[in-house]
């Protein structure tokens, strides 16, 4: 193996440079893992390579990576050795190919797509114009968790039956939002608790309404 030869050229160099007698090396093939065959299809290689090679060109390619190939009509069954144990499925081998063949010869091909213009609706404004408009009224914007208390959504949206979380991050977070009101409210008061003497706050984000017609783990 490449192992045996690099220790003994590394051997070889100690002993010349600082002498000594080097011992007898003890190479030991274990279990190896066995490596089923893939197969490489010239025609699916074609196409995903978009470039015009034969197969004999394709099995030159792999032939000098020293793998063991059976050619079939339009297939190449490669066995890779052990020890390149990323070679498991068909384009695997296809990028094999494509790097032993240069990805600079590949062709560059753009693609094709048809793309129309979104155009937005005069009476719409988009998320970001609107922040900057509330911003410059003086007001600053928030950004509060999706999840509150449950009795937020009693009290403040008249939600008696909210999304409950299964698995919530802390007790007082219980349920997702259908609201926006409870988490602004919970800034200001953590504002006018310190004193702030002045406190504008904006928010622009999710709600989470329940859709009866989806079922749920709730019970």
């Amino acid at each position: 193996s490449r192992t045996v030869q690099i220790i003994e050229r590394i051997t070889q160099l100690v002993v010349e440079i600082c002498g000594g007698e080097a011992g007898k090396m003890d190479d030991q093939t274990l279990r190896l893992p066995e490596a089923a065959p893939v197969t490489l299809r010239v025609a699916r290689a074609a196409r995903v390579l978009v470039m015009p090679l034969t197969q004999a060109q394709r099995a030159d390619a792999l032939y000098r990576l020293g793998f063991e190939i059976t050619e079939g009509e339009g297939t190449l069954a490669v066995t890779p050795p052990p020890h390149r144990f990323d070679l498991l499925i068909e384009e695997d081998l296809i990028e094999e190919v494509a790097r032993l063949i240069g990805f600079n010869n590949l062709p560059t091909t753009a693609p094709l797509a048809p793309i129309t213009a979104r155009v937005r609706p005069e009476a719409q404004r988009s998320r970001f114009a609107v922040r900057r408009s509330v911003a410059a009224l003086g007001y600053q914007e928030t950004i509060n968790f999706s999840f509150v208390e449950a009795h937020w959504e009693q009290d403040l949206a008249g939600n008696a039956n909210p999304v409950k979380l299964l698995n919530p991050i802390a007790s007082q977070m219980s349920v997702m939002r259908s609201s926006l009101l409870g988490s602004l409210l919970q800034v200001l008061k953590f504002n006018l608790d310190r004193k702030a003497p002045r406190v504008r706050v904006f928010e622009l984000g999710r709600v989470f309404l329940r859709d009866d017609s989806v079922v749920t783990t709730d019970s």
